[in-house]
């Protein structure tokens, strides 16, 4: 394992190494709605795929910069679509991937994305994601939404995607994380009794979101459970506000409670479930920072020999802080470090991870990493886990 470990990093920092001594090259193919308004991938991305203040108002505003922007090049007034078909795809690869004590991977292709996104009708925008991975034998799996942009304070999204989807600050998103692996807040089952699903799942969910004012982010979902295409029983509430304290500084809390009925695929009974926590987002210059803390509770999946309903409880963590070497004013060269923490069976079981991640920008749209995973911290009797992969990622 450490002589692999060692010829892939030493591959890896030799390319980057290499790459610093090149210029930064402009891609020829370049993400739908960069390509449409004519402008680089960072004046809306941090690092690309991170968010900065102007990408999250795009993304409020229903794919446009301003309320009320009136469409460019459409067919007609009484088509509204965009001449010009906005269509984008995601090619990932992962030459390298090997897990402590297990086999080295050569996935060439580890993953497809093709996404389908822009202004339906004047204050209607829709957004449509098919993906293929690996390890599902590339089943194509599918996320969407469809809104509805009244105003600035009220906007109505029909979703098959994650509870907190129309949320455009980072610290929750999937999407658009930098690493391979997963922040503990949304990547945690914990008690099991959201259908056993995570923070990150899909569900059926429909959302309200908006800004009373410039500073202030809401949003209120009403969702199914996850993984249910259905949405049956729906029985699930959650709920978000972020505040721009400063305009490089934001603080949130959010949360989701809800039942999941004994109808569902893995709750024998009625079991209720609930979800609280705070986060942070900031960013300085070239730095960013994320961070988040969670706590749950979740009904047992079974009476005890009391006849009662038991509950657990369990709380998790993570921080994480990025850095944006710049090169011609873009991202160049990212290095990224992330702390996790979180704890399983009522509390009795507590896991910290670390995570590393170098990224080099080979073009804004193009980029390829190396990142070390390590458990630091397992409970008494299990195995430290740890993980090295090398990955490419390319956005056309």
């Amino acid at each position: 394992m450490r002589k692999h470990l060692i010829r892939a990093t030493s591959a890896l920092f030799a390319g980057l190494l290499l790459s610093a001594l090149l210029p930064v090259a402009e891609a020829d193919a370049i993400p739908a709605f960069a390509r449409r308004n004519d402008l680089a991938c960072s004046t809306c991305h941090a690092a690309w795929p991170l968010l900065n203040e102007t990408g999250r108002k795009f993304k409020e505003n229903g794919f446009k910069f301003a309320r009320g922007e009136e469409a460019g090049n459409v067919i007609s007034d009484f088509l509204n679509l965009d001449a010009n078909f906005p269509i984008s795809a995601i090619i990932v690869a992962r030459p390298f991937d090997k897990k402590e004590g297990g086999d080295h991977k050569i996935r060439a292709i580890h993953e497809f994305e093709i996404m389908i996104a822009g202004t339906i009708y004047k204050n209607v925008s829709g957004f449509v994601e098919i993906e293929g991975e690996d390890e599902e034998n590339f089943e194509p799996a599918i996320t969407g939404w469809l809104t509805w942009h009244p105003s600035e304070a009220v906007n109505v999204q029909l979703a098959y995607g994650a509870a907190f989807g129309a949320d455009s600050y980072d610290t929750l998103a999937n999407a658009r994380r930098l690493t391979r692996g997963r922040n503990a807040v949304i990547d945690q089952k914990f008690g099991g009794a959201d259908n056993n699903g995570k923070l990150r799942d899909n569900r059926q969910v429909i959302s309200i979101y908006g800004r009373p004012m410039p500073k202030l982010f809401y949003l209120v979902g009403y969702s199914g459970n996850p993984k249910d295409a259905e949405g049956v029983n729906a029985a699930t509430f959650n709920a978000r506000v972020a505040y721009d304290v400063l305009p490089e500084l934001t603080v949130g809390a959010f949360g989701m409670v809800g039942t999941c009925k004994a109808t569902a695929a893995n709750c024998d009974l009625d079991r209720d479930f609930q979800r609280l926590g705070f986060d942070v987002q900031g960013q300085y210059g070239n730095a960013t920072f994320h961070g988040a803390y969670m706590t749950t509770k979740d009904d047992a999946n079974a009476l005890d020999i009391n006849g009662l309903l038991p509950e657990t409880k369990n709380s998790a963590w993570y921080a994480e802080a990025i850095y944006a070497f710049q090169k011609d004013g873009r991202p160049w060269i990212v290095p990224s470090v992330r702390l996790d923490q979180y704890e399983k069976s009522d509390g009795t079981q507590d896991f910290t991870e670390v995570t590393m991640n170098l990224s080099y920008y080979m073009a804004q749209n193009v980029k390829v990493y190396g990142e070390w995973f390590k458990q630091v911290d397992v409970p008494a009797g299990m195995t430290k886990g740890g993980r090295f992969t090398i990955q490419i990622v390319a956005g056309f």
